[in-house]
């Protein structure tokens, strides 16, 4: 449950890079989700509720110009960098742990 800095560039202008700091991982997996649902939600004013899945959300992560989590590792000395196709395969774990226990 490390510490997470999530870097984030919505599109092709510099000036829409930003980052995000998170106390763990699974927060800055959250956020993520969220800033998707609020995309879909600004393309869908009329809607009164909002559904996707995996595929969906890994889509977008892919339509962004760019996106990297640096997390801290465990002896809390230095942050690893993380791309796109790391991003996706936690989130996906993430989403199924989320799953399984919105089952029980």
């Amino acid at each position: 449950m490390s510490h997470t800095i999530m870097m984030i560039q919505f599109i092709e202008d510099e000036n829409s890079r930003t980052y995000l700091d998170f106390e763990t991982l699974p927060k800055a997996f959250q956020a993520l989700m969220e800033l998707y649902e609020q995309k879909l939600k600004q393309m869908n004013p009329n809607l009164n509720s909002i559904s996707y899945d995996c595929h969906e959300l890994q889509n977008y992560i892919d339509s962004l110009r760019d996106i990297s989590f640096l997390v801290l590792n465990s002896k809390g000395s230095q942050y690893a960098p993380h791309g796109k196709k790391w991003i996706k395969s936690n989130l996906y774990e993430f989403v199924k742990t989320l799953s399984s226990l919105n089952d029980n």
